[in-house]
């Protein structure tokens, strides 16, 4: 996959599934281009903001609209890197295989492990799996300005209100975990559909017992969320699933060195492409 802009990935590369509610979305994605694009918005000429272009889209690439059950919304992409790489690579929370985990994503998985006592805190942050199970992991923003936190979210917040409405009309079971103020009203409870709700996990807020929803620590959203989706007869999320070492780690974690090179320009285009075959 190589596309240039948001209009052609919504012409060109869009999964199929997406196609028809991308399409009634494309004003709202062609004003997010454009905004993130003035100088004041973006970085450098070869990093003008996270994730990389490639991997954008990725959440809607991982899981086909039909198969949502689960929106876990997150705030806007990680601005930082790691080792050199983006540590945002297109789905809320994650990063890339054989990256750890972020603070945020640590607590995410501490909670977790407290409702699966049995599994050991992973120590690589890819969420593909979870993905693959129907768990949408949408951010409010797709984009930021490399290492500056919110920098796009208002302009994207034409694009999600729709698409959010878009989901539902099609999954009108579909279950939100909404971590945090910025998550919470991003789907107002007029949205139909289930919603759990509490602080955001990053350290600052997770424990922060004066939210209104109570704190991220200690809550019991994913068996929660197993549990209604067992109501509406779906097959439960296997979260633990994180847990499994990857089959591939040796070649995902040389992927990642790789990319690096890569960032730092030490690689020829032949390796580039091989690289870009992955995001």
């Amino acid at each position: 996959m190589k596309f240039t802009d948001f209009d052609d990935y919504v012409d060109n590369w869009c999964a199929p599934s997406w196609k028809p509610l991308f399409d009634s979305l494309k004003v709202e994605l062609t004003h997010a281009w454009s905004m993130i694009n003035l100088p004041a918005n973006r970085g450098t000429d070869t990093c003008p903001f996270y994730p990389p272009l490639q991997q954008v889209f990725r959440c809607f690439d991982m899981t086909p609209l039909h198969t949502v059950k689960v929106v876990i919304l997150g705030q806007d992409p990680y601005p930082g890197t790691d080792g050199g790489v983006p540590q945002a690579c297109g789905m809320s929370f994650s990063v890339r295989p054989g990256m750890k985990p972020p603070s945020s994503l640590k607590n995410i998985f501490t909670e977790m492990c407290k409702q699966y006592p049995e599994q050991q805190s992973p120590k690589d942050g890819d969420l593909t799996s979870w993905a693959e199970q129907g768990v949408l992991l949408l951010n409010t923003a797709l984009t930021c300005k490399p290492s500056t936190e919110g920098s796009h979210v208002k302009f994207y917040r034409g694009f999600i209100d729709k698409l959010i409405r878009g989901i539902v009309r099609v999954n009108p079971n579909c279950i939100f975990l909404l971590w945090g103020v910025k998550a919470q009203s991003a789907v107002p409870d007029t949205i139909q559909g289930t919603k759990f709700k509490c602080s955001h996990p990053s350290g600052i807020s997770y424990a922060d017992k004066r939210s209104e929803h109570g704190p991220f620590k200690d809550n019991t959203h994913f068996s929660q969320c197993n549990n209604r989706l067992e109501q509406l007869g779906l097959t439960p999320i296997e979260w633990w699933s994180v847990c499994r070492p990857a089959a591939n780690s040796n070649l995902n974690a040389a992927i990642t060195h790789r990319a690096a090179a890569i960032i730092a320009g030490s690689q020829d285009e032949d390796e580039e492409e091989e690289e870009e075959e992955w995001r």
